[in-house]
């Protein structure tokens, strides 16, 4: 019988219970985002679109995406991205204007090409 009751009491340790409750903060947690890397840039000429995802200081994710449903549009970024002179300014700094100018940030670009 005891052995009985162990096999019962451990089929039931292995039984998942997923937690009804959660705790809601107050206070919420703010994590600072002092920076930002470009971690990956698409540009899609045919598709008129252009994709860059970001990653901030704390580890956090942005994809930011131009096509022909945003102001400016994919074709105009690529455009002009196309016939700019890059000696005076990097394709990374502008994409990080681009964002600021967009109100996707507030900052300053730092630092010097790769």
């Amino acid at each position: 019988m005891q052995t009985y009751k162990i096999v019962i009491f451990s089929i039931f340790l292995s039984i998942p219970i997923f937690a009804q409750e959660k705790l809601t903060l107050t206070t919420p947690i703010s994590v600072s985002k002092t920076g930002w890397d470009i971690t990956s840039m698409f540009i899609d000429v045919q598709g008129s679109r252009i994709i860059v995802s970001l990653l901030s200081n704390n580890g956090e994710v942005l994809v930011k995406t131009y096509d022909a449903s945003t102001t400016p549009t994919g074709a105009f970024l690529i455009s002009n991205l196309n016939t700019a002179n890059l000696t005076t300014r990097s394709l990374l700094q502008r994409v990080f204007d681009r964002l600021i100018t967009d109100g996707a940030f507030v900052g300053t670009v730092t630092g010097t090409p790769r």
